[in-house]
Parts: C-alpha cells; structure tokens; sequence
C-alpha cells in the first residue's frame, strides 16, 4: 500500500465514527420527512378534488408535489468529486 493510500485509508477510519453519528441521526429525520410529505400530498389532492379538479389531473399534481421530497431529487444538483 503506498503512501497516499495508506493517509486516505487513515482519514476514512477517522471519519467513520462521525459517518455512524450522521446516519443514525438523519436516518429518523428523514423518514419523519417521508411521512410529513406523504400526508402533505393526500391534502393537497383532497383539496384539488374539493375545489372541483378531476381525479387524474388532481392525481398527477400530487405526483409533481411529491417528486420535491424524494431523495434522489433531493440530491441531484450536488456533483460527485470521484
């Protein structure tokens, strides 16, 4: 192993134990998120189809309001540097 890999194995051992704190602690947050939006989108389709919106029409909007809390949507602006 060289030099260099021998330090980025070294950082990573490092930030392993901050890694672990991160995902325990985001992990509830976001599924706490997943179910807020989930029961956001329910509303907003009820109350489209109160406000007289046909049901497909009413259904794919709640589908565009729930793409902006999906993760991978979430994420994608941020570029990988590997």
């Amino acid at each position: 192993m060289s030099k260099s890999e021998s330090g980025r194995a070294g950082k990573f051992i490092r930030l392993l134990p901050c890694l672990t704190i991160l995902s325990v602690r985001s992990v509830p947050a976001f599924i706490s998120f997943k179910l807020r939006a989930k029961k956001a989108g329910k509303i907003f389709e009820k109350e489209l189809l109160d406000g007289g919106m046909d049901r497909e029409s009413a259904k794919a909007m709640k589908e565009d309001y729930l793409k902006t809390s999906k993760f991978s949507t979430f994420f994608s602006g941020f570029k990988t540097g590997m």
